[in-house]
């Protein structure tokens, strides 16, 4: 078990991240050692991230990645990088 949470750690920094349909995903980018990786883990590619709470942006509607964070009149907030610099009225 151990090897396997260490191999989710490893594809959760090194695959790729993106959208589909709405959702976030990871997905190998054809790189054969994380097609190798999600083959043992048993994921397809792309590979749905079932819980989105706290990763994706924060921004209403918006279903990017949140990648940076701040403080807001509400408590801290993620964003992706387009909605990080937007003003919240």
């Amino acid at each position: 078990m151990k090897y396997k949470s260490a191999l989710i750690e490893m594809v959760w920094q090194f695959a790729y991240q993106g959208v589909k349909d709405g959702k976030l995903i990871l997905h190998t980018g054809g790189t054969s050692a994380l097609e190798e990786a999600f083959e043992v883990l048993g994921w397809d590619d792309p590979h749905y991230v079932p819980d989105t709470d706290g990763m994706n942006c924060q921004w209403p509607g918006c279903p990017e990645w949140a990648t940076c964070g701040k403080p807001t009149p509400e408590g801290y907030k993620r964003y992706c990088g387009k909605h990080f610099a937007v003003e919240e009225g």
